[in-house]
């Protein structure tokens, strides 16, 4: 059951994702061409600045989220009701909080930008206008994670892509007709609340067994969500760097311009990586169901399996950004748009390390026991901010995401060190060891690709032939290296398991 879950969430995802990534695209061309690279900079600036603010969740989702995969695992309503309410409770107090920043955060917006070429007046609406939309996810969008903790996201996939979709399209036509940046940033607003709104209704449907209970502080802490919370805010904080400060540099020290520019790049990425995540997250509760319900030695086969399967597709995206963003950017946004060749590299390079961590996180926070890691987190996070802003000064984009990469590393030593006690059968340098082997593994076929790719002219056709050396190449190399091996034969299973399922769908 566990297994037909997952991959019935993983189909649904695969899908979704693919149609939102196109009219993405689509959107984003527009956006470009009508209202300009400028407005692009000022969006992903103020959605980093909320990011920042969100620290104040401190993990709260993370830790209340491996609470109710057990919950569901044993399926006592109970819990489940009183561990949704402290979610409820917690997420508006957050959304409270954000409230209050954003508010005083306006004050000094010019302060973030050089090169600000807007009024005071229309800086703040635009900024105003984001800062809804991000409250909105907290007092709004939270009852979502009771289908996640239940392995059931496809029953809200579906609809969201739907709906998104069609916004999409009508935020596309209002760029083409009324060409205003407001009115587009209104529909963007007005389109997340519908969501939210009918999901509440689908959710009453689908748990009719919760109901509001009133929260004490007693609750959360027989729960040792208090415990978790604290030693979880060095891992909260690392995402935060990670994900919410290299716009805030950008702006500051290079420009707003840059922004935006190093914005189209991202978007690749974090449609890339959104892909990833919807098809893997499903993986979190059934690792989290597995952990409280079967013995060790499943849980370590689960784990080599998902590391080399992690690998396997964090060498086949690399590889393919690496090989494919230069011309994907030329053909859909235009040569201008266009960033260096290093950069792309780097880019890559992140990707490869995100992807493998973000694997292994899927089991790292169904544990908890953030203390045991936490240094590792917090010291990425100082080295990140600080050869980022350093190495920008010389090297510009290309040296903030070598030390985002440089951080990212760090926390994936610290995780490598982790697994020791709970899964790895091996030493943490024997570990760490093979892992470097399969990296070089990674480099060499990456360099056999772009080899390939050279002589391939910058066009559509030339990039769907890229595509084609992309999917052929890392893909063959890594099945020919790893047929054999036990973890290989594990995930074929699980992969002709996925096969039948689609089939049987289809049929």
């Amino acid at each position: 059951m566990r297994l037909k879950r997952f991959i019935k969430n993983a189909v649904t995802a695969i899908f979704a994702y693919v149609i939102m990534l196109c009219i993405t695209i689509f959107l984003r061309r527009c956006f470009l061409n009508y209202l300009g690279v400028e407005y692009l900079g000022y969006e992903s600036l103020f959605a980093n600045i909320f990011t920042i603010m969100a620290t104040t969740e401190m993990g709260v989702s993370k830790n209340i989220s491996y609470h109710l995969y057990k919950a569901f695992s044993e399926k006592d309503e109970k819990e489940i009701i009183y561990l949704y309410n402290i979610y409820k409770w917690i997420y508006f107090l957050i959304g409270g909080f954000i409230l209050i920043a954003g508010i005083i955060c306006s004050f000094f917006l010019e302060q973030f930008i050089t090169g600000n070429t807007l009024n005071a007046l229309l800086l703040r609406i635009i900024y105003y206008l984001q800062l809804a939309n991000i409250l909105r996810t907290y007092f709004l969008s939270y009852p979502r994670m009771l289908y996640t903790a239940d392995q059931k996201e496809n029953v809200h996939v579906l609809f969201d892509t739907v709906f998104n979709v069609s916004f999409n399209i009508i935020k596309i036509f209002s760029i083409f007709l009324f060409r205003d940046y407001i009115i587009y940033l209104i529909l963007t607003l007005l389109g997340g609340i519908c969501s939210d709104l009918y999901m509440f209704k689908i959710i009453r449907r689908d748990y009719k067994y919760i109901k509001s209970t009133k929260i004490k502080l007693s609750h959360i802490k027989e729960r040792g969500l208090l415990k978790d919370i604290k030693n979880f805010i060095g891992h909260q904080l690392a995402g935060t760097v990670f994900c919410g400060t290299d716009n805030i540099i950008i702006a500051k020290i290079l420009g707003i311009v840059y922004v935006g520019y190093f914005s189209n790049y991202i978007m690749i990425k974090n449609q890339i990586m959104s892909i990833v995540t919807r098809v893997f997250q499903p993986l979190q509760a059934s690792i989290g169901n597995l952990v409280y319900s079967e013995d060790c030695s499943k849980r370590q086969n689960l784990y080599y399996m998902v590391n080399l399967f992690s690998f396997c597709m964090a060498s086949f995206i690399a590889i393919s950004v690496a090989a494919l963003a230069q011309t994907f950017v030329t053909v859909v946004f235009g040569n201008s748009y266009v960033l260096s060749y290093l950069f792309v590299i780097l880019l890559a390079a992140n990707m490869f390390v995100e992807i493998i961590r973000g694997m292994q996180s899927y089991f790292r926070f169904v544990y908890g026991e953030y203390e045991k890691d936490r240094r590792f987190v917090v010291w990425a996070s100082i080295l990140n901010i600080i050869l980022s802003i350093i190495l920008s000064y010389r090297y510009k984009l290309e040296g903030i995401l070598l030390g985002t990469l440089i951080g990212n590393l760090v926390i994936w030593y610290g995780n490598i060190r982790f697994f020791k006690e709970k899964y790895l059968k091996e030493a943490v340098i024997s570990n760490i060891i093979k892992n470097v082997g399969l990296w070089c593994i990674c480099i060499i076929e990456g360099v056999i690709v772009i080899q390939l790719c050279r002589p391939i002219d910058v066009s559509l056709a030339g990039f769907f032939k890229r595509l084609l050396i992309c999917i052929t190449v890392p893909n063959l190399c890594n099945s020919l290296i790893f047929i054999k091996s036990h973890e290989y034969n594990t995930a074929q299973i699980y992969i002709q398991a996925a096969i039948g399922t689609i089939k049987k769908k289809m049929g």
